[in-house]
C-alpha cells in the first residue's frame, strides 16, 4: 500500500497542470493543428488481469486475478501526415499490480507480483483538430516477482524475480488543452512470456501474466 500511495502522490500533481496553465490574462486555448514534435509526460491508471501457475506434475493453480495502481513517465515522437499522425512511444510505470491465490498444495499460497512494466509501441492516430484518436501496438517488458510461502507462517517456499518481454496493444484518446500541454485516456492489454522458477516442491513451475490497464496522461509537447 505504501508503494501504490508513492505512485499516487508523484504522479497525480502532474495531472493537474494543464488547468493551472490557464491564466485568464494571458494563457488561451490553443488548436492543435499540428501535432508534430517530441514529448514527455506523467501517466498513472490502474490494471487488472490474470495469472496461472503450472506446475510439471501437472498440478496447478488456475486462473488468479491480479490488479493494482501503475504510474510513471513516457516519451515520444509524432509525425503528421496531412490527418494522419505516426509516432513512437516509450514509458516506464512503477507497479503495485499483484494477486495470490491457494497452491495445489494447500497449506501454501502462490503469489505474482510485477515490480515494473515498460513499453515501446508505434502509434497511428487521425488528427481531428485538438483531438486525435490513436491505435497503438508493440513491445512490453515487466519485471515479475513469482512467490510462494506458507499459510501458517508467510515464509517458506520460492521467492525468484525475473524480467520477461511480451507484447503489448490498444487505442487511445489524446486532446490538446492549453499551449503545448495535451492530456489522453489509453487502453493497453499487456501479455508477457511465462515466467519458470523452481517451486516449493522441487519440480519447476511456469506462471502466465496478462494485464489490462486503463490509466490517463499528461503529455509537454516540444512544438
Amino acid at each position: 500500500m505504501k508503494k501504490l500511495a508513492t505512485i499516487s502522490m508523484a504522479v497525480l500533481p502532474f495531472l493537474t497542470l494543464a488547468p493551472a496553465m490557464a491564466d485568464s490574462g494571458q494563457q488561451s486555448y490553443v488548436s492543435a493543428s499540428n501535432w508534430t514534435g517530441p514529448y514527455i509526460g506523467a501517466e498513472i491508471g490502474g490494471g487488472v488481469g490474470t495469472s496461472h501457475k503450472d506446475f510439471n506434475d501437472r498440478t496447478h493453480t488456475g486462473d488468479f486475478t491480479v490488479s493494482g495502481v501503475i504510474g510513471g513517465g513516457t516519451a515520444g515522437y509524432n509525425k503528421q501526415w496531412g490527418k494522419i499522425v505516426t509516432g513512437l512511444e516509450g514509458d516506464f510505470s512503477d507497479s503495485g499490480i499483484n494477486g495470490s491465490t491457494s497452491c495445489p498444495n494447500h497449506a501454501y499460497s502462490c503469489e505474482t507480483n510485477t515490480n515494473w512494466l515498460a513499453t515501446l509501441r508505434p502509434r497511428v492516430g487521425y488528427a481531428l483538430g485538438n483531438f486525435m484518436p490513436y491505435v497503438t501496438a508493440g513491445l512490453a517488458a515487466g519485471d515479475i516477482n513469482v512467490r510462494s510461502f506458507l499459510n501458517t507462517t508467510g515464509s517458506g517456499g520460492v521467492d525468484n524475480t525475473k524480467t520477461q518481454i511480451g507484447w503489448t496493444a490498444g487505442a487511445g484518446l489524446e486532446t490538446s488543452v492549453y499551449s503545448n500541454w495535451s492530456v489522453k485516456a489509453e487502453y493497453l492489454y499487456i501479455q508477457l512470456a511465462d515466467t519458470n522458477v523452481p517451486s516449493n516442491t522441487g519440480l519447476p513451475s511456469s506462471t502466465k501474466f496478462d494485464e489490462n490497464v486503463i490509466r490517463v496522461g499528461l503529455n509537454y509537447s516540444f512544438k
